[in-house]
């Protein structure tokens, strides 16, 4: 599986959005303090396993989208929520995730994707 990854992670795929942890790289500020403190040890400790696989010409999307009220303590999540699933209006998308990551989920980003 992890060849798998890294061969999906460094695809130069035109239709391919490859995305990860948007509060590893940026701080905006309104990150939630035990996510501050988690990032913080974190990144820095792996910062060189995190990196080896990205490139500088390419543009990563955020793999926190779906969640970003677990992430920011202060954050305009309506607006964040209601722009989010304009992407996907009416059309098929692949999601591939844990098995329980919509579990309790607050907001439902993909209750206007086509249904199969």
């Amino acid at each position: 599986m992890s060849n798998t990854l890294i061969e999906i992670a460094t695809s130069n795929e035109n239709n391919l959005l490859i995305g990860g942890p948007y509060e590893y790289w940026y701080d905006n500020g309104a990150l939630r303090k035990h996510v501050k403190e988690w990032v913080d040890d974190y990144v820095p400790r792996n910062y060189f396993s995190i990196t080896k696989y990205l490139s500088l010409n390419k543009i990563y999307g955020s793999t926190g989208i779906s969640q970003a009220y677990a992430t920011y303590e202060t954050y305009d999540f309506e607006l964040h929520y209601n722009m989010l699933k304009r992407i996907w209006q009416d059309r098929e998308i692949i999601v591939i995730c844990g098995d329980k990551i919509f579990n309790d989920i607050e907001f439902n980003i993909l209750d206007n994707a086509k249904k199969s």
